[in-house]
């Protein structure tokens, strides 16, 4: 195998020809592994917006390095000239090169990543690993999630849609009632004592009770099959118009009003469950993005773990 073509294997890169490396000494005085490199024929003198062959305008602020995959235990960067060219579209604009996304300074393989990392652990964790920075790691994710966005069909196999809300930045906290746990519990996981304490009210007090024994009903609706389930439906909404508790009138209106989709999801099984799975994530990754800048980075970082645009790790 020819060292150009392992070099390129090890690194995850190609287009590019290798013309020597070394290792030097970088401004924290820690070695580094640089090759200098350009690309091959076919990827020169291309806009970095569309891609375009374009005519050379000059030698740009001179050579630049880009992070790439770590060889070992050294950091591992390519050192390439940036020139500019005149594109007829966007006019003078740095050249594209084949190893890196428009913009970065990183590998498109270092890219792909971080950006697997981050959304697989914490992004801390992710930068201590890398050796890069937090908020280098939040600019790699938006630009991978941009990049996957257009050249991915994220509704291709959609068969159901489920829709929640979560807001960015909410000081709101719910407050939740002060209830026994012996009303709140599945009667099959009742202690003793909290079963004596469902029998008494029925005596001490009837639309507690009563309100318990209606929550119940809702609950084996979903616990038995399609026909049963829309018998006990129908019960449960009759029982909520004549029951005279404000607060299951106006959820039995609900119910009524629902019916049909409740039904469907008795004969098909289907729950908001994913969903709500999804919202519990976004909440985790809201209280993270607290440190971000704008909710741009929390959009591209939800876009990333539940958006189908998470990379693939660099030749696996």
């Amino acid at each position: 195998m020819r060292k150009s073509k392992l070099w390129k294997k090890l690194l995850g890169v190609e287009y590019l020809v290798f013309e020597d490396g070394d290792i030097v000494t970088d401004r924290a005085s820690q070695e580094i592994l640089v090759f200098r490199v350009r690309p091959d024929h076919g990827h020169r003198n291309r806009c970095s917006r569309c891609g375009r062959r374009c005519r050379y305008h000059d030698s740009g602020e001179g050579r630049r390095r880009w992070r790439a995959l770590d060889l070992g235990a050294m950091r591992c960067f390519l050192e390439a000239g940036a020139p500019r060219v005149a594109c007829p579209a966007h006019g003078v604009v740095v050249a594209a090169v084949p190893w890196a996304r428009p913009g970065s300074r990183f590998t498109r393989s270092f890219e792909d990543q971080a950006a697997w990392l981050c959304a697989a652990m914490n992004t801390t964790r992710a930068a201590e690993l890398l050796r890069t920075t937090w908020r280098s790691l939040q600019a790699i994710i938006t630009r991978v999630v941009a990049d996957l966005a257009g050249k991915t069909d994220r509704l291709a196999g959609l068969r159901r849609i489920g829709i929640d809300e979560i807001s960015y930045r909410n000081t709101g906290a719910a407050e939740l009632a002060d209830t026994r746990w012996a009303v709140l519990k599945k009667p099959g996981d009742l202690t003793t004592g909290q079963r004596t304490t469902i029998a008494a009210l029925a005596a001490i007090n009837s639309p507690l009770y009563k309100a318990y024994l209606m929550k119940e009903q809702l609950r084996e609706i979903y616990r038995s099959g399609p026909d049963r389930g829309k018998v006990l439906l129908a019960g449960l909404i009759s029982w909520c118009a004549r029951c005279r508790i404000p607060e299951f009138v106006a959820p039995g209106r609900t119910l009524r009003r629902f019916r049909d989709l409740i039904w469907n999801t008795l004969e098909t099984g289907t729950t908001n469950a994913k969903t709500e799975a999804t919202n519990t994530h976004l909440r985790a990754l809201t209280k993270r993005a607290y440190g971000f800048h704008s909710p741009g980075a929390l959009i591209a970082m939800a876009s990333l773990t539940r958006g189908g645009l998470c990379p693939p790790l660099p030749g696996r």
